[in-house]
Protein backbone atom coordinates (compact mmCIF):
# COMPACT_ATOMS: atom_id res chain seq x y z
CA UNK A 1 0.00 0.00 0.00
CA UNK A 2 1.42 3.40 -0.90
CA UNK A 3 -0.56 6.49 0.14
CA UNK A 4 0.50 10.09 0.66
CA UNK A 5 -0.61 11.67 3.92
CA UNK A 6 -0.12 15.21 5.23
CA UNK A 7 0.90 14.82 8.84
CA UNK A 8 0.04 17.86 10.94
CA UNK A 9 1.32 18.87 14.37
CA UNK A 10 4.23 16.47 14.71
CA UNK A 11 6.31 17.58 17.72
CA UNK A 12 9.95 17.17 16.81
CA UNK A 13 10.81 16.62 20.48
CA UNK A 14 8.79 13.40 20.50
CA UNK A 15 11.70 11.19 19.61
CA UNK A 16 12.98 13.14 16.61
CA UNK A 17 16.40 14.46 17.60
CA UNK A 18 18.24 15.84 14.60
CA UNK A 19 20.69 18.54 15.58
CA UNK A 20 20.48 20.40 18.85
CA UNK A 21 22.29 23.39 17.39
CA UNK A 22 19.39 23.84 14.97
CA UNK A 23 16.76 23.62 17.71
CA UNK A 24 15.09 20.64 16.09
CA UNK A 25 14.17 19.28 19.51
CA UNK A 26 12.14 22.36 20.42
CA UNK A 27 8.39 21.97 20.69
CA UNK A 28 7.64 25.20 18.83
CA UNK A 29 7.94 23.25 15.57
CA UNK A 30 4.58 21.59 16.16
CA UNK A 31 3.00 23.53 13.29
CA UNK A 32 5.45 22.43 10.57
CA UNK A 33 3.86 20.21 7.91
CA UNK A 34 5.49 17.12 6.46
CA UNK A 35 4.67 15.06 3.39
CA UNK A 36 5.20 11.33 3.95
CA UNK A 37 4.74 8.30 1.74
CA UNK A 38 3.69 5.38 3.94
CA UNK A 39 4.25 1.77 2.94
CA UNK A 40 2.83 -1.02 5.06
CA UNK A 41 5.56 -3.63 5.36
CA UNK A 42 3.88 -5.98 7.82
CA UNK A 43 0.59 -6.24 9.61
CA UNK A 44 -0.55 -8.35 12.52
CA UNK A 45 -3.90 -8.88 14.17
CA UNK A 46 -3.44 -8.73 17.94
CA UNK A 47 -6.75 -9.30 19.73
CA UNK A 48 -8.97 -6.40 18.75
CA UNK A 49 -6.16 -4.18 17.48
CA UNK A 50 -4.52 -4.06 14.06
CA UNK A 51 -0.80 -3.47 14.47
CA UNK A 52 0.99 -2.05 11.44
CA UNK A 53 4.71 -1.88 10.85
CA UNK A 54 5.18 1.22 8.73
CA UNK A 55 8.31 2.51 6.99
CA UNK A 56 8.60 6.31 6.82
CA UNK A 57 10.77 7.99 4.22
CA UNK A 58 11.17 11.65 5.16
CA UNK A 59 11.86 14.30 2.55
CA UNK A 60 13.28 17.19 4.57
CA UNK A 61 14.09 19.43 1.62
CA UNK A 62 11.79 22.14 2.97
CA UNK A 63 13.35 22.17 6.43
CA UNK A 64 15.72 25.05 7.04
CA UNK A 65 19.24 24.45 5.85
CA UNK A 66 20.38 26.60 8.76
CA UNK A 67 18.87 28.30 11.78
CA UNK A 68 19.08 32.12 11.99
CA UNK A 69 19.29 33.27 15.60
CA UNK A 70 17.22 36.47 15.43
CA UNK A 71 17.38 36.89 19.21
CA UNK A 72 20.88 38.31 18.78
CA UNK A 73 19.31 41.30 17.04
CA UNK A 74 17.22 42.17 20.12
CA UNK A 75 18.67 44.29 22.93
CA UNK A 76 19.61 42.15 25.91
CA UNK A 77 17.14 43.85 28.24
CA UNK A 78 14.25 42.47 26.15
CA UNK A 79 15.57 38.94 25.75
CA UNK A 80 14.03 37.59 28.97
CA UNK A 81 10.58 37.52 27.42
CA UNK A 82 9.67 33.84 26.89
CA UNK A 83 7.01 34.78 24.35
CA UNK A 84 9.52 36.80 22.34
CA UNK A 85 12.09 34.00 22.51
CA UNK A 86 9.61 31.42 21.20
CA UNK A 87 8.45 33.74 18.47
CA UNK A 88 11.94 34.60 17.26
CA UNK A 89 12.96 30.95 17.33
CA UNK A 90 10.05 30.06 15.06
CA UNK A 91 10.75 33.00 12.76
CA UNK A 92 14.44 32.04 12.71
CA UNK A 93 13.51 28.66 11.25
CA UNK A 94 11.47 30.24 8.48
CA UNK A 95 14.16 32.82 7.69
CA UNK A 96 16.73 30.02 7.51
CA UNK A 97 14.44 28.11 5.19
CA UNK A 98 14.05 31.12 2.91
CA UNK A 99 17.80 31.67 2.80
CA UNK A 100 18.28 27.98 2.07
CA UNK A 101 15.92 28.19 -0.87
CA UNK A 102 17.81 31.20 -2.17
CA UNK A 103 21.01 29.17 -1.97
CA UNK A 104 19.25 26.34 -3.81
CA UNK A 105 18.65 28.49 -6.89
CA UNK A 106 22.07 27.41 -8.10
CA UNK A 107 20.96 23.78 -7.71
CA UNK A 108 17.88 24.40 -9.86
CA UNK A 109 20.00 25.64 -12.74
CA UNK A 110 22.48 22.75 -12.60
CA UNK A 111 21.65 19.89 -14.97
CA UNK A 112 23.31 17.44 -12.59
CA UNK A 113 21.39 18.48 -9.47
CA UNK A 114 18.06 19.88 -10.65
CA UNK A 115 15.16 18.23 -8.72
CA UNK A 116 12.43 16.34 -10.55
CA UNK A 117 9.81 19.09 -10.09
CA UNK A 118 12.08 21.69 -11.70
CA UNK A 119 13.66 19.58 -14.46
CA UNK A 120 11.16 20.60 -17.15
CA UNK A 121 11.59 24.28 -16.20
CA UNK A 122 15.33 23.94 -16.77
CA UNK A 123 14.69 22.11 -20.05
CA UNK A 124 12.38 24.92 -21.16
CA UNK A 125 15.37 27.28 -21.22
CA UNK A 126 16.71 25.33 -24.22
CA UNK A 127 13.25 24.58 -25.68
CA UNK A 128 13.42 20.92 -24.77
CA UNK A 129 10.30 18.88 -23.98
CA UNK A 130 11.41 16.04 -21.75
CA UNK A 131 10.13 12.61 -22.74
CA UNK A 132 8.70 11.34 -19.50
CA UNK A 133 5.93 9.47 -17.75
CA UNK A 134 5.15 8.38 -14.20
CA UNK A 135 8.02 5.88 -14.23
CA UNK A 136 10.69 8.25 -15.57
CA UNK A 137 13.39 8.79 -12.94
CA UNK A 138 15.02 12.14 -12.19
CA UNK A 139 18.32 10.64 -13.36
CA UNK A 140 16.78 9.92 -16.78
CA UNK A 141 15.43 13.46 -16.99
CA UNK A 142 18.83 14.94 -16.15
CA UNK A 143 20.45 12.72 -18.78
CA UNK A 144 18.10 14.07 -21.44
CA UNK A 145 19.05 17.63 -20.50
CA UNK A 146 22.77 16.79 -20.60
CA UNK A 147 22.53 15.42 -24.15
CA UNK A 148 20.15 18.04 -25.55
CA UNK A 149 22.80 20.39 -26.93
CA UNK A 150 24.69 17.55 -28.66
CA UNK A 151 21.40 16.37 -30.15
CA UNK A 152 20.63 19.87 -31.43
CA UNK A 153 24.05 20.09 -33.09
CA UNK A 154 23.44 16.84 -34.96
CA UNK A 155 19.75 17.35 -35.62
CA UNK A 156 18.71 16.02 -39.01
CA UNK A 157 21.39 13.31 -39.16
CA UNK A 158 21.48 9.64 -38.30
CA UNK A 159 24.14 10.41 -35.69
CA UNK A 160 21.49 12.33 -33.78
CA UNK A 161 19.63 9.04 -33.27
CA UNK A 162 22.63 7.74 -31.32
CA UNK A 163 22.58 10.80 -29.04
CA UNK A 164 18.86 10.31 -28.42
CA UNK A 165 19.34 6.65 -27.61
CA UNK A 166 22.18 7.47 -25.22
CA UNK A 167 20.02 10.02 -23.42
CA UNK A 168 17.26 7.42 -23.03
CA UNK A 169 19.76 4.67 -22.10
CA UNK A 170 18.89 2.54 -25.12
CA UNK A 171 21.06 0.64 -27.59
CA UNK A 172 20.11 1.16 -31.23
CA UNK A 173 21.33 0.38 -34.73
CA UNK A 174 20.40 2.20 -37.93
CA UNK A 175 19.94 0.16 -41.14
CA UNK A 176 19.17 1.17 -44.72
CA UNK A 177 16.02 0.07 -46.55
CA UNK A 178 15.94 -0.57 -50.30
CA UNK A 179 12.82 -1.09 -52.41
CA UNK A 180 11.68 -1.54 -56.01
CA UNK A 181 7.97 -0.99 -55.46
CA UNK A 182 7.78 1.29 -52.39
CA UNK A 183 5.63 -1.34 -50.75
CA UNK A 184 8.11 -3.96 -49.56
CA UNK A 185 11.51 -3.02 -48.20
CA UNK A 186 14.78 -4.94 -48.05
CA UNK A 187 16.95 -4.45 -45.00
CA UNK A 188 20.64 -3.71 -45.64
CA UNK A 189 22.62 -3.99 -42.43
CA UNK A 190 26.01 -2.74 -43.65
CA UNK A 191 26.25 0.76 -45.02
CA UNK A 192 26.72 0.52 -48.78
CA UNK A 193 28.70 2.95 -50.92
CA UNK A 194 28.86 2.25 -54.65
CA UNK A 195 28.80 3.78 -58.07
CA UNK A 196 25.65 5.22 -59.59
CA UNK A 197 23.25 2.42 -60.42
CA UNK A 198 25.14 -0.05 -58.23
CA UNK A 199 23.27 -1.79 -55.42
CA UNK A 200 24.23 -3.86 -52.38
CA UNK A 201 24.89 -7.57 -53.09
CA UNK A 202 21.69 -9.51 -53.70
CA UNK A 203 19.67 -6.54 -54.97
CA UNK A 204 19.28 -6.08 -58.71
CA UNK A 205 19.30 -2.77 -60.56
CA UNK A 206 15.57 -2.26 -60.07
CA UNK A 207 16.12 -1.50 -56.38
CA UNK A 208 16.84 1.97 -55.04
CA UNK A 209 17.63 3.50 -51.67
CA UNK A 210 14.40 4.32 -49.86
CA UNK A 211 13.88 7.31 -47.55
CA UNK A 212 12.68 4.72 -45.07
CA UNK A 213 15.24 3.56 -42.52
CA UNK A 214 15.23 0.96 -39.82
CA UNK A 215 15.77 2.05 -36.22
CA UNK A 216 16.54 -1.21 -34.43
CA UNK A 217 16.36 -1.25 -30.64
CA UNK A 218 18.66 -3.91 -29.24
CA UNK A 219 17.11 -5.57 -26.19
CA UNK A 220 20.31 -5.98 -24.20
CA UNK A 221 19.30 -4.34 -20.94
CA UNK A 222 16.94 -5.44 -18.20
CA UNK A 223 14.75 -2.79 -16.58
CA UNK A 224 13.01 -3.01 -13.22
CA UNK A 225 10.00 -1.03 -12.04
CA UNK A 226 8.00 -1.90 -8.93
CA UNK A 227 9.98 -5.14 -8.57
CA UNK A 228 8.95 -6.19 -12.11
CA UNK A 229 11.67 -7.07 -14.61
CA UNK A 230 11.23 -6.50 -18.32
CA UNK A 231 13.22 -6.04 -21.52
CA UNK A 232 10.74 -3.67 -23.14
CA UNK A 233 7.63 -1.68 -22.31
CA UNK A 234 5.59 0.57 -24.56
CA UNK A 235 6.48 3.67 -22.53
CA UNK A 236 10.04 3.37 -23.81
CA UNK A 237 8.79 3.57 -27.37
CA UNK A 238 6.71 6.65 -26.52
CA UNK A 239 9.79 8.47 -25.24
CA UNK A 240 11.96 7.39 -28.17
CA UNK A 241 9.47 8.25 -30.90
CA UNK A 242 8.90 11.73 -29.42
CA UNK A 243 12.56 12.59 -29.85
CA UNK A 244 13.01 10.83 -33.19
CA UNK A 245 10.11 12.74 -34.77
CA UNK A 246 11.68 16.03 -33.71
CA UNK A 247 15.22 15.22 -34.84
CA UNK A 248 15.13 12.67 -37.68
CA UNK A 249 16.66 13.54 -41.06
CA UNK A 250 14.24 15.49 -43.24
CA UNK A 251 11.91 13.49 -45.50
CA UNK A 252 12.77 10.18 -43.90
CA UNK A 253 10.47 7.57 -42.39
CA UNK A 254 11.66 5.60 -39.35
CA UNK A 255 10.68 1.96 -38.91
CA UNK A 256 10.99 0.75 -35.33
CA UNK A 257 12.20 -2.81 -34.76
CA UNK A 258 12.80 -4.53 -31.44
CA UNK A 259 15.72 -6.94 -31.74
CA UNK A 260 16.01 -9.90 -29.38
CA UNK A 261 19.24 -11.92 -29.66
CA UNK A 262 19.36 -15.15 -27.63
CA UNK A 263 22.86 -16.70 -27.72
CA UNK A 264 24.06 -20.18 -26.81
CA UNK A 265 26.36 -22.96 -28.04
CA UNK A 266 26.13 -26.64 -28.91
CA UNK A 267 27.50 -27.83 -25.56
CA UNK A 268 23.98 -27.96 -24.17
CA UNK A 269 24.68 -25.66 -21.22
CA UNK A 270 22.44 -22.67 -20.56
CA UNK A 271 23.95 -19.36 -21.63
CA UNK A 272 22.73 -16.32 -19.67
CA UNK A 273 23.35 -12.79 -20.92
CA UNK A 274 23.56 -9.63 -18.80
CA UNK A 275 19.88 -8.98 -19.65
CA UNK A 276 18.89 -12.34 -18.12
CA UNK A 277 18.21 -13.95 -21.51
CA UNK A 278 18.71 -17.68 -20.86
CA UNK A 279 19.18 -19.98 -23.87
CA UNK A 280 20.24 -23.57 -24.51
CA UNK A 281 20.04 -26.30 -27.14
CA UNK A 282 18.12 -29.44 -26.20
CA UNK A 283 19.16 -33.08 -26.43
CA UNK A 284 17.56 -33.21 -29.89
CA UNK A 285 20.08 -30.73 -31.30
CA UNK A 286 22.68 -32.38 -33.55
CA UNK A 287 26.17 -31.03 -33.07
CA UNK A 288 28.01 -29.73 -36.11
CA UNK A 289 31.23 -31.64 -35.45
CA UNK A 290 31.64 -35.35 -34.74
CA UNK A 291 34.96 -36.45 -33.25
CA UNK A 292 36.46 -39.93 -33.16
CA UNK A 293 37.09 -39.60 -29.44
CA UNK A 294 33.52 -38.77 -28.50
CA UNK A 295 33.23 -42.20 -26.93
CA UNK A 296 34.86 -45.60 -26.62
CA UNK A 297 34.63 -48.60 -28.92
CA UNK A 298 37.30 -48.34 -31.57
CA UNK A 299 35.70 -47.53 -34.90
CA UNK A 300 32.31 -47.34 -33.25
CA UNK A 301 31.78 -44.02 -31.43
CA UNK A 302 28.89 -43.71 -28.97
CA UNK A 303 26.83 -40.51 -29.01
CA UNK A 304 25.22 -38.88 -25.97
CA UNK A 305 21.98 -40.62 -26.90
CA UNK A 306 23.68 -44.02 -26.94
CA UNK A 307 23.78 -44.34 -30.73
CA UNK A 308 26.98 -45.66 -32.31
CA UNK A 309 28.69 -43.54 -34.95
CA UNK A 310 29.66 -45.86 -37.82
CA UNK A 311 31.48 -44.87 -40.98
CA UNK A 312 29.21 -46.91 -43.24
CA UNK A 313 25.73 -46.73 -41.76
CA UNK A 314 24.68 -43.87 -44.04
CA UNK A 315 23.50 -41.70 -41.14
CA UNK A 316 26.33 -40.07 -39.23
CA UNK A 317 29.70 -39.50 -40.83
CA UNK A 318 28.15 -38.65 -44.17
CA UNK A 319 25.71 -36.38 -42.36
CA UNK A 320 26.05 -32.73 -43.34
CA UNK A 321 25.62 -29.82 -41.00
CA UNK A 322 23.24 -27.97 -43.29
CA UNK A 323 20.99 -31.01 -43.64
CA UNK A 324 20.04 -30.78 -39.97
CA UNK A 325 19.96 -26.97 -39.82
CA UNK A 326 17.56 -26.99 -42.76
CA UNK A 327 15.12 -29.03 -40.67
CA UNK A 328 14.85 -26.26 -38.04
CA UNK A 329 11.94 -24.47 -39.65
CA UNK A 330 9.44 -23.44 -36.97
CA UNK A 331 9.32 -21.06 -34.02
CA UNK A 332 6.95 -20.51 -31.13
CA UNK A 333 6.75 -17.68 -28.60
CA UNK A 334 4.66 -17.41 -25.47
CA UNK A 335 4.01 -15.71 -22.17
CA UNK A 336 4.86 -18.58 -19.81
CA UNK A 337 7.95 -19.93 -18.03
CA UNK A 338 8.55 -16.60 -16.28
CA UNK A 339 11.71 -16.88 -14.21
CA UNK A 340 12.20 -20.50 -15.32
CA UNK A 341 15.54 -21.61 -16.77
CA UNK A 342 15.38 -23.60 -20.04
CA UNK A 343 17.61 -26.27 -18.47
CA UNK A 344 14.80 -27.19 -16.07
CA UNK A 345 13.96 -30.89 -16.28
CA UNK A 346 11.19 -31.53 -18.80
CA UNK A 347 11.26 -27.95 -20.06
CA UNK A 348 8.83 -27.10 -22.85
CA UNK A 349 6.88 -24.08 -23.99
CA UNK A 350 4.26 -23.29 -21.36
CA UNK A 351 1.86 -20.73 -22.87
CA UNK A 352 2.23 -20.52 -26.65
CA UNK A 353 0.70 -17.37 -28.14
CA UNK A 354 2.24 -17.11 -31.61
CA UNK A 355 3.85 -19.48 -34.10
CA UNK A 356 5.46 -19.24 -37.50
CA UNK A 357 8.25 -20.39 -39.79
CA UNK A 358 11.88 -19.25 -39.68
CA UNK A 359 12.52 -16.47 -42.18
CA UNK A 360 16.13 -17.41 -42.84
CA UNK A 361 19.20 -19.06 -41.42
CA UNK A 362 22.84 -18.31 -42.11
CA UNK A 363 25.73 -20.74 -41.66
CA UNK A 364 29.10 -19.35 -40.60
CA UNK A 365 32.35 -21.15 -39.85
CA UNK A 366 31.73 -21.01 -36.11
CA UNK A 367 27.97 -20.58 -35.70
CA UNK A 368 24.51 -20.63 -37.22
CA UNK A 369 22.01 -17.77 -36.98
CA UNK A 370 18.23 -18.17 -37.24
CA UNK A 371 16.03 -15.14 -37.88
CA UNK A 372 12.28 -14.72 -37.65
CA UNK A 373 10.07 -11.66 -37.33
CA UNK A 374 6.82 -10.98 -35.50
CA UNK A 375 5.02 -8.22 -37.47
CA UNK A 376 3.98 -4.83 -36.14
CA UNK A 377 0.30 -5.74 -36.23
CA UNK A 378 0.79 -8.40 -33.56
CA UNK A 379 0.13 -6.98 -30.10
CA UNK A 380 1.34 -9.18 -27.26
CA UNK A 381 2.10 -8.27 -23.65
CA UNK A 382 4.48 -10.26 -21.47
CA UNK A 383 6.35 -12.33 -24.06
CA UNK A 384 8.82 -14.35 -21.98
CA UNK A 385 9.63 -17.63 -23.79
CA UNK A 386 10.52 -18.88 -27.26
CA UNK A 387 11.51 -22.10 -28.96
CA UNK A 388 12.89 -23.31 -32.28
CA UNK A 389 11.41 -26.57 -33.60
CA UNK A 390 12.10 -29.07 -36.34
CA UNK A 391 9.74 -29.26 -39.29
CA UNK A 392 7.55 -31.69 -37.36
CA UNK A 393 6.64 -28.61 -35.21
CA UNK A 394 6.92 -30.69 -32.00
CA UNK A 395 10.64 -31.41 -31.55
CA UNK A 396 12.14 -28.53 -29.56
CA UNK A 397 15.82 -27.94 -30.39
CA UNK A 398 16.50 -24.43 -28.95
CA UNK A 399 14.75 -22.92 -25.93
CA UNK A 400 15.03 -19.46 -24.39
CA UNK A 401 13.41 -17.55 -21.53
CA UNK A 402 13.81 -13.86 -20.69
CA UNK A 403 12.22 -10.89 -18.86
CA UNK A 404 8.91 -9.67 -20.27
CA UNK A 405 8.64 -7.97 -23.64
CA UNK A 406 5.49 -5.89 -24.10
CA UNK A 407 5.02 -5.65 -27.85
CA UNK A 408 2.54 -3.22 -29.32
CA UNK A 409 1.79 -2.10 -32.87
CA UNK A 410 4.53 0.56 -32.89
CA UNK A 411 7.31 -1.90 -33.72
CA UNK A 412 7.96 -5.34 -35.10
CA UNK A 413 9.95 -7.86 -33.10
CA UNK A 414 12.96 -9.36 -34.88
CA UNK A 415 14.50 -12.41 -33.21
CA UNK A 416 17.99 -13.57 -34.11
CA UNK A 417 19.03 -16.79 -32.36
CA UNK A 418 22.76 -17.57 -32.47
CA UNK A 419 24.11 -21.07 -31.79
CA UNK A 420 27.90 -21.37 -31.69
CA UNK A 421 29.70 -24.59 -32.58
CA UNK A 422 31.35 -26.78 -29.96
CA UNK A 423 34.86 -25.51 -29.33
Amino acid sequence: MGTTFKLDDIPLDAGFSFDDSLYFDSSFLTDIDFQATISVDEQYIIQEFLELTIRFEWDLTDVAARYVDLLQLVPEKFRDSVLLQDYLKAVGIYVGSWLGKIDDIAVLYDRDTVPRDYAQYLADLIHLDLAQDDDTTVAEMRQQIRQAVDAYKLKGTYECMDIIAYALKLSISIVDYYTNDYSTFERVEDWFIGDEGENPPGLDVTYYKSPHFGLEINLIKKYSINEEDYLWKSRLMTQLSQYVEKNRPVNTVPHYILVLTPITDENGDTTVTSADISTRVTDDWQTSRLYFDLGAGGSSIVSSSGTNFHFDDGDYFDWTREAFIGLVTHWKVGTGNKGVSPDTSGFDMETVTDTGTVDEYTLYDDRVEFVFTIPKATVRAGISELGLYLNDTTTLVVASTFPDIDKNSDAELRVKIIVYDII
